[in-house]
């Protein structure tokens, strides 16, 4: 009965590790009271015998076998155990790669909104660069077509100035002036029919006034710019002198008075001028050689050079002295004018430059964005 018993069970572990190997997980054991579950396998339940004495034929093979099936199915169990592991493995770097396709194809939608946004940038830019540059050119035309036109006027003047001053020489060579003598005393120069004297002792501007009266004469009565040019003629290079200018009446409601009590209209003022320096009362006038001989009000009070004016004894008709005089001034004025040209003409050509070098940026700038 035990031999019988033993050869029922190896035929039993036998289909169940078949069963095991092909099954594991089902957990299943056939309808019968002889099976039982025993560590993941069905096994056959059997009784060995009660009396030692009795032998069981094959009970050492058979758990041997049984041992030799577990420690199979206990690998099995681990190999599948390590495949589970690689699955999970192989799905969450799946669930990474997806995340990160995810996030590449929102940094590509980012890209491609930012390239079509530098897209419209740069045809924004292509058009601001085009209307500059027709803005450019035609700045350019228009300071090319002045610059001509200043180049014509300079080139009139130029023409004018040269046949003035040949007229002054034809004058000067045909004609042969000669003074009188007894139109102005010794050290007094004359002009338009009045005589001037530069005293040299300084004074202030009334002690100047009474010597000028001690003269028969009075302090200089400037009024036109081509006396004032004439009294610098006869100054020094860096003199003080009064002139007969005072200011009369209240700081706010007076006036500037020749001396002799006529008002003035005719000023050559240093500019800034007249100032009461530093809360100074300057109420009397002087030229100022080192400021190109314009006036400065100043102290009365102050020292310096003064000016005595009177007129000729003997008046003197002298046109052509008159026309030397006015051609000489208009000559001089020429003179300044046609300075005063060229200076234009070199600020537009310089402008024209900068302008050509602007339009030629833009330019290069438009063909490299191209």
């Amino acid at each position: 009965m035990a031999l019988l018993k033993t050869i029922a069970f190896l035929f039993c572990m036998n289909q169940l590790t078949q069963a095991a190997v092909t099954q594991l997980g089902q957990r299943e054991c056939p309808s019968n009271d002889d099976y039982c579950y025993r560590s993941d396998v069905c096994a056959y339940v059997f009784t060995f015998p009660a009396n030692d004495d009795e032998t069981c034929p094959g009970r050492q093979d058979t758990v041997t076998a049984m041992s030799a099936v577990r420690d199979e199915l206990n690998k099995q169990e681990s190999s599948i155990h390590k495949i589970a592991d690689i699955s999970d493995g192989l799905v969450d770097s799946l669930s990474k790669a997806k995340t990160h396709l995810k996030r590449h194809d929102e940094s590509l939608v980012k890209s491609q909104r930012y390239i079509a946004s530098v897209s419209d940038t740069l045809d924004q830019f292509k058009d601001e660069g085009r209307a500059k540059s027709e803005a450019l050119e035609a700045e350019l035309t228009r300071l090319k077509l002045e610059n001509e036109e200043q180049q014509q006027i300079l080139a009139n003047q130029t023409r004018k100035l040269v046949e003035q001053r040949e007229e002054i020489n034809s004058i000067r060579d045909s004609i042969t002036i000669t003074m009188p003598d007894a139109v102005c005393e010794e050290n007094w120069h004359y002009y338009n029919n009045h005589c001037y004297n530069i005293e040299q002792d300084i004074k202030t501007f009334r002690a100047a006034e009474a010597n000028c009266q001690g003269k028969d004469s009075h302090l200089a009565k400037v009024t036109d710019i081509e006396e004032s040019h004439f009294l610098t003629g006869i100054l020094g290079d860096t003199d003080w002198a009064w002139i007969g200018l005072e200011y009369k009446g209240l700081s706010q409601t007076g006036r500037w008075e020749w001396i002799d009590g006529t008002q003035a209209t005719f000023f050559d003022w240093v500019p800034g001028e007249p100032n009461n320096f530093q809360g100074t009362r300057e109420n009397c006038v002087h030229i100022r050689m080192e400021k190109d001989g314009q006036w400065n009000d100043w102290a009365c009070w102050g020292e310096i050079k003064s000016i005595c004016e009177k007129e000729a004894e003997a008046a003197i008709e002298d046109p052509v002295e008159a026309r030397l005089s006015r051609l000489e001034r208009n000559s001089a004025y020429n003179n300044n004018r046609l300075a005063a040209l060229a200076d234009d003409v070199a600020h537009l050509k310089q402008l024209i430059t900068e302008q050509g070098e602007l339009l030629q940026q833009q330019s290069q700038q438009l063909d490299n964005q191209q």
